[in-house]
């Protein structure tokens, strides 16, 4: 789960797509050039410091439990020096700022999507006036992102750890749904050609189903009251919070089924008239 969770976050390259020159083939090859490039980050990185510290149970090693909350900033002093140090735990502060745009970004550009065709309330669709972004759904995303973390701080630093670990389990599915859902999408156009067959189907339909599998086994291995800092009534809370995640989505989507029959009856074919507005 981890090896999914490293590389989270990408994929909101491809949501600014409209905001791109040459929108068909950019964002893309942006996605795929960053997630090498980070696999060629993580490798080396993986391979510098078990070659420097290797991996024992006791002081450097990468094994020694003490160290294993945050291996950078235990090996940077002694790599580095304590100055060149700073910019280690400075590097992880920005990466750590980073993953919270992605979700402000990604966030607010699926949901404008989703208001334009009529899936989500209108206001999802209101475009700043001067820099033609998703002017509610930057504020909202941000602003409940900020609430949470805010509140599961002050509940319990045990509860935001859970919560954090979580988020592996709603990868998965997401990633899983959503490459099952690709091969339904284009389940018409497998049959024009070998590369239509390969990228449209095979591949996206074995990556969604890997997702799953890593999402079952996970869910599996979290009902343990062990795994994680909190349970309740014997149940993993990192199962709890994962999965109870998905289901009160599910919930929210049978209660919004309600509110938009028509792009859920029709779905895409549903939108008629420009619904992005400016104010």
């Amino acid at each position: 789960m981890l090896c999914l969770f490293i590389y989270w976050g990408w994929d909101a390259l491809i949501t600014v797509n409209e905001e791109t020159r040459d929108s068909d083939r950019i964002p893309g090859q942006a996605a795929v050039i960053s997630t090498v490039v980070l696999l060629g980050t993580y490798l080396f990185t993986g391979f510098a410091a078990i070659s420097f510290a290797g991996t024992g149970t006791e002081g450097l090693g990468l094994s020694n439990a003490d160290n294993a909350a945050d291996i950078l900033a235990t090996l940077g002093p002694p790599v580095l020096g304590t100055g060149l140090s700073k910019v280690v735990e400075l590097a992880i502060c920005v990466s750590a700022i980073s993953a919270l745009l992605t979700c402000v970004i990604g966030s607010s550009r699926a949901t404008l999507s989703m208001g334009s065709h009529g899936a989500l309330p209108r206001a999802f669709t209101r475009i700043h006036p001067t820099y033609s972004t998703p002017a509610f759904g930057t504020v909202f995303f941000g602003a409940t992102a900020a609430v949470l973390l805010t509140v599961l701080t002050l509940v319990s630093g045990n509860f935001l750890g859970d919560a954090i670990l979580s988020i592996g389990l709603l990868i998965a599915f997401y990633y899983g749904v959503t490459g099952l859902a690709c091969v339904w999408h284009f389940r018409h156009r497998l049959t024009d050609s070998p590369r239509d067959l390969f990228l449209r189907g095979i591949l996206p339909a074995l990556g969604g189903t890997i997702m799953l599998a890593a999402f079952a086994r996970s869910a599996h291995d979290m009902l343990d009251p062990d795994y994680g800092a909190t349970s309740f009534h014997g149940i993993g809370g990192v199962f709890l919070l994962g999965v109870g995640s998905i289901a009160v989505g599910a919930v929210v989507m049978v209660l919004v089924r309600t509110r938009f029959r028509r792009f859920f009856r029709d779905g895409r074919t549903a939108v008629t008239e420009l619904t992005v507005t400016e104010d």
